[in-house]
């Protein structure tokens, strides 16, 4: 398909008169049957039906990415959360929509009873140092989960928070 301008479908007068030069310049409309990119719409090019065009799909959660770090059946009971402080640093934890921030003293441990699921737990240290998470859980205490909290010199293994589902599924991040 040839592009053209509005304006070729024109055509132009000149015309002189006088002892000076004096031009006229007149546009005399063709009636010519023609297509203008101005006045279709570009979905009704030929072959414009044959286009693919490529869709996204979402990004999954990182949950769906990977295998979970542990698993608890609480069957929708609330769960007991024992926080274990293996650094020398203070941790500020908080359980989101529970709790506001706390402080765990270095070397110590607490226990987080009653929370319902699902349920985030972040942290950190108030040194910005980085820290490690192991989740632990044993099959006679059903609904009791440890975190371990160590150092770690590593980005890579760095993680700030604990997420159990209602499906009991644990993932560390």
């Amino acid at each position: 398909m040839e592009l053209r301008s509005p304006f070729n479908r024109f055509k132009r007068i000149f015309a002189v008169a006088g002892s000076g030069v004096f031009a006229i310049i007149a546009w005399v409309a063709t009636a010519k049957a023609q297509v203008s990119i101005f006045e279709d719409p570009l979905n009704t090019r030929p072959g414009a039906a044959e286009t693919i065009i490529p869709t996204q799909d979402p990004i999954p959660a990182p949950e769906d990415l990977r295998s979970p770090d542990g698993f608890i059946q609480a069957y929708d009971q609330p769960v007991t959360i024992t926080l274990v402080n293996n650094t020398e640093a203070e941790i500020v934890y908080r359980v989101v929509d529970h709790t506001e921030e706390r402080l765990l003293a270095g070397n110590e441990s607490v226990d987080l009873a009653d929370i319902p699921i699902p349920v985030t737990v972040t942290f950190y240290t108030r040194d910005g140092r980085l820290l490690n998470a192991e989740v632990s859980t044993t099959a006679d205490a059903e609904s009791q989960v440890q975190l371990t909290l160590s150092g770690t010199t590593l980005l890579a293994e760095n993680q700030n928070s604990m997420i159990v589902q209602d499906s009991g599924y644990i993932f560390l991040q």
